[in-house]
């Protein structure tokens, strides 16, 4: 048995090398392997030392911190036989949550225990990989406000979203898939593999990881009136009940803008061009698992476009 655990200590607060050293002692007290623990001290750490992994033969890699953290290590894993596990110790849990991996580190460790093992999708945006999510629109304007201010997650955000509202200016944007083209205005524009933003806000109901579909939620920009009406549906986690709201499924799909921007990429901030291609890959990350994965089911609630 050979793992390699990377710590981002700083995630959600707190130095959390010196307690994820005590639980990989306490799980794996009466197992013999080589169990090696490496923090992280800037971005790209968590990727390098997860390729390193890989290279020296580590069949299971843990990210332990949030989903910037597990998005380097399964960025890394992607492709290869070794298998991701996640210690969710981030603000954002976004493929955590969306694979049901429980939240306390020792129960999350038992799963290298128990061997098994699920295949999700990653998505691919101009040659960078994403598991969670990736926004364009206020979402992404909102989290970078949020992230500016020492603010994330829904809870404290909820107070200052309107008024950042107000400061918003969407782009215009098109949107194409196969033979499809879809013009808007967006106030939400979210492409997803799973359900929650990395701030864990939930703006793609239904989404999952691993049906070989990526999820474009969009929510058209509106007045102030229902603008507030859709934030608290955002943030309340029923965004499909929100007037305007579509759903595009689809393997790959185009999004051009009027102008460059920031995106999010799995809640990290990212400098983007204005016309960007978005694909899945299928299967290609091995995830260690709680329970099998149930078979995957369209999802209900507003405007739908399969395929």
């Amino acid at each position: 048995m050979k793992i390699r655990f990377i710590v981002n200590p700083m995630a959600g607060g707190g130095n959390k090398t010196a307690e994820i050293t005590e639980v990989v002692r306490e799980v794996f007290a009466d197992e013999h392997g080589l169990f090696d623990i490496k923090a992280t001290k800037k971005p790209g750490d968590a990727y390098r030392y997860a390729k390193d992994a890989v290279e020296r033969g580590f069949g299971t890699v843990y990210a332990c911190g949030g989903d910037g953290t597990v998005n380097e290590v399964a960025s890394a894993l992607t492709g290869s036989a070794a298998a991701l596990g996640i210690v969710a110790t981030g603000r954002g849990n976004g493929l955590a949550d969306a694979l049901g991996l429980p939240r306390d580190p020792a129960a999350a460790m038992r799963l290298a225990l128990k061997g098994a093992t699920r295949k999700v999708d990653a998505g691919t945006i101009e040659g960078r990989y994403f598991f969670s999510s990736v926004s364009f629109a206020f979402e992404a304007f909102l989290d970078r406000r949020a992230g500016a201010e020492g603010r994330r997650g829904a809870a404290s955000c909820m107070p200052l979203a309107l008024w950042w509202f107000l400061a918003y200016r969407p782009a215009r944007v098109a949107i194409r898939w196969k033979e499809n083209r879809l013009r808007a205005t967006p106030f939400v524009l979210t492409v997803a593999n799973t359900e929650r933003l990395g701030g864990g806000t939930r703006a793609a109901p239904g989404a999952r990881p691993d049906d070989g579909l990526l999820d474009l939620c969009l929510l058209p920009q509106a007045g102030l009136r229902e603008t507030a009406r859709s934030i608290a549906l955002l943030y309340g986690g029923s965004i499909e009940e929100a007037r305007g709201f579509r759903r595009i499924r689809a393997a790959s799909l185009e999004i051009e803008r009027d102008r460059p921007g920031p995106i999010h990429i799995d809640g990290e901030p990212v400098d983007c061009a204005d016309r960007v291609r978005i694909e899945t890959a299928p299967r290609a990350l091995n995830v260690l698992a709680a329970e099998p994965g149930a078979p995957c089911a369209a999802p209900d609630g507003g405007h739908n476009e399969s395929r």
